[in-house]
């Protein structure tokens, strides 16, 4: 589970440019058409066979650059920083400082979980320190590299388990020559799993700063049988489910400072 993610996609505000760029030009190179000789209704056809001609010309061009087939013109350079972006392999600190404590309990669990792990998820918080992607979006997006680091659980009693998470666990460094990346907590996930389905819950950092107990609620019935959307059950709030879905199994995740 510990590993690079891939970014998430993003369209950059060239693409709207794009777009005006050839409505613009369609209209320029249109040839007037004097009023006398043009009735409402044919006047009505020509603009909207203007229109509909500027549309085509849009997605036509769209899907040609997004295919390849017509090259989006950049350097090497850019093209090798681009896919060293997606290959940033961050370094643990050797000493990290701001820790938290974290303590995950379940309660009115059916059947024994068959596992159960945890991971901190990271990001670099100010994205000018990396290249520019051209291979995410026309014209090309800034998207901050992503890591996942998996953390360790220790069992504790009644269905609890122990585990401890740094903000500053992984070194700020300079790989592209642009600034030094800056990794930040974005948060922490549990991934458990009864013989039927993979569940899912967690808290954000901003809950782990301010020591806030969370309570994610899941359906026994999901425990039992796998459910019929989707591969994951995403743990929700006390009032999310329907009282007629049946009884709940709750995880409450409770972090705070370590001393």
């Amino acid at each position: 589970m510990q590993g690079l993610i891939p970014a998430r996609r993003s369209f950059d505000s060239s693409f709207y440019g794009l777009r005006a760029g050839i409505l613009f030009a369609l209209r320029v190179a249109a040839p007037p058409t004097p009023r006398a000789e043009t009735t409402p209704h044919k006047s009505v056809l020509m603009r909207f066979g203007l229109t509909l001609s500027g549309h085509t010309v849009l997605v036509v061009t769209v899907i040609l650059l997004a295919s390849g087939v017509v090259p989006i013109c950049r350097s090497s350079a850019s093209a090798q920083h681009a896919n060293e972006t997606r290959i940033m392999v961050p370094t643990r600190n050797a000493a990290p400082r701001q820790g938290y404590a974290i303590s995950l309990t379940f309660a009115g669990l059916p059947a024994p979980l068959t596992e159960i792990s945890a991971y901190a998820r990271y990001e670099v918080s100010n994205r000018d320190c990396v290249p520019i992607d051209y291979s995410r979006a026309i014209g090309g997006v800034k998207l901050p590299p992503e890591y996942h680091l998996d953390l360790v659980l220790q069992p504790h009693e009644n269905s609890t388990f122990l585990t401890q998470v740094f903000t500053d666990a992984l070194a700020d460094a300079d790989p592209y020559g642009l600034g030094p990346c800056k990794w930040g907590l974005q948060g922490v996930t549990v991934a458990f799993r009864s013989p039927t389905t993979h569940f899912l819950g967690g808290v954000t950092i901003d809950e782990i700063r301010a020591a806030i107990v969370v309570a994610k609620h899941y359906l026994i019935l999901d425990f039992l049988e796998a459910p019929k959307v989707g591969e994951r059950v995403f743990g929700e709030g006390p009032d999310y489910y329907l009282k007629a879905l049946g009884p709940h199994f709750t995880l409450t995740l409770a972090p705070q400072r370590s001393k």
